[in-house]
């Protein structure tokens, strides 16, 4: 096994699992049993003919035979390019580790930009309509969740029914895929929807459970912060930070750009700046990377800090040439500045990366129409009417997670 980079998902979340009881004999295995998934190369074991994406708690399996070679090339030239992948795999055919760490799935098919690799008739043909255990269920509803996540919860649900049939770990793990499946409906609505607040705090119960069962995982506590947030809870989540601070003295970068972010929301931008600016002031190589770069530019931005938000951004791209998100704030920070043309070409770009990475779950769709509709504006900037129109459309991409909300009334007051 040789480790490869670790570089942050370009997704924003892929999401959700699900599972029944394996007593029920009429579950059979659904027509749609090819999946999709976009990340960064993590783990390659060439010997063992298998992958992981960073982030992603499942290893994909290549198929033996003469292509083997070449799936493994467009690995290493995503790791050399530094850009991320797409994998279509076999969701009917997961297998889960029997600790709940992770879930086996056979590749049917690679992509590295626009050009495709594999036979997906011959790697993963159809299957059989056969009854799943909660082991294999689980795995379909984890591949389902991102584009199916309402069958995602109700499958999972049976599965967390079963106690006998799930570890420890591997309920854990369900909890973890149903929030994430929560998170994915609440993706598919407009947050002043009042199903948002009430798919985030299923969510935030789910993750709850999944961080009294993985007491030992700072990324379940994680989740519980952001889901805190969300839901307008700030000091409640800068609880959560602080204690995982304490818990996990290795994970002081990623409290910090955290805490930062929390307070951005909260509006208060000129704190969030001074909390990245010291943590910045350490040794830390994750200051290269394009996670703080790109959080520090967003902080700058709300600044009125443009040019250097700008640099701020350039730099972050040196590590992460592919983070739409990025190529998006630096479109508005140039258009800010009056440089239309690089503006169009960044807005451009972004939209190219997302087209030829998205998938069918809701959140992906609304952000390229987010981003087409920026791009539509930036095309028309050059009129002063239009910059304006560019502006309001600016602050709307990024509002969710820069201006604050009143505590969710779905939420106990707190003490």
């Amino acid at each position: 096994m040789r480790q490869l980079p670790g570089l942050s998902v370009a997704v924003a979340a892929w999401a959700a699992l699900a599972g029944a009881l394996p007593s029920r004999a009429a579950d059979p295995v659904p027509p749609t049993h090819i999946f999709t998934v976009t990340g960064y190369p993590g783990d390659i074991d060439e010997s063992g003919g298998s992958f992981t994406l960073a982030n992603m708690r499942a290893r994909i399996l290549v198929p033996d035979g003469s292509e083997r070679a070449t799936y493994m090339r467009v690995l290493d030239a995503a790791i050399e390019r530094l850009v991320a992948v797409t994998i279509r795999f076999d969701g009917t055919a997961g297998r889960l580790d029997p600790d709940g760490d992770h879930i086996d799935f056979p590749l049917c098919s690679i992509s590295l930009g626009n050009s495709r690799f594999g036979d997906e008739a011959a790697n993963c043909p159809p299957r059989s309509n056969r009854t799943m255990d909660a082991g294999q269920l689980l795995a379909l509803g984890w591949a389902q969740g991102p584009e199916q996540p309402d069958a995602a919860r109700l499958t999972l649900t049976r599965a967390l029914e079963s106690t006998p049939a799930l570890s420890p770990g591997a309920r854990a793990l369900a909890f973890e895929a149903r929030a994430e499946a929560s998170e994915a409906l609440a993706g598919s609505v407009i947050p002043s929807d009042p199903s948002f607040d009430r798919h985030w705090a299923d969510a935030l119960a789910d993750y709850r459970h999944e961080a009294a069962l993985a007491t030992d995982s700072a990324r379940a506590r994680y989740a519980v912060a952001n889901a805190l947030l969300t839901l307008g809870a700030y000091d409640d989540a800068l609880d959560e930070y602080h204690a995982i601070g304490r818990a996990w003295p290795e994970e002081a970068f990623e409290v910090s750009i955290r805490i930062g972010a929390l307070y951005r929301q909260r509006g208060d931008y000129a704190r969030a700046l001074r909390i990245l600016d010291n943590r910045s002031n350490r040794d830390n190589a994750q200051m290269n990377g394009m996670k703080f770069h790109y959080h520090r530019a967003w902080t700058l931005w709300l600044l009125g800090r443009n040019p250097e938000a700008a640099r701020e951004i350039d730099e972050g791209l040196d590590s992460q040439p592919d983070f739409a998100p990025a190529l998006t704030l630096r479109a508005c920070v140039r258009a800010r500045l009056g440089q239309f043309a690089d503006a169009v070409a960044d807005e451009q770009h972004a939209f190219d990366l997302l087209n030829a990475n998205a998938t069918d779950a809701p959140w992906s769709r609304r952000e390229i129409e987010a981003t087409r509709a920026t791009l539509v504006l930036l095309r028309e900037a050059a009129q002063p009417d239009h910059m304006r129109a560019v502006e309001a459309q600016c602050a709307s991409y990024f509002s969710r997670w820069s201006h604050p909300r009143a505590r969710s009334p779905l939420l106990p007051r707190r003490p």
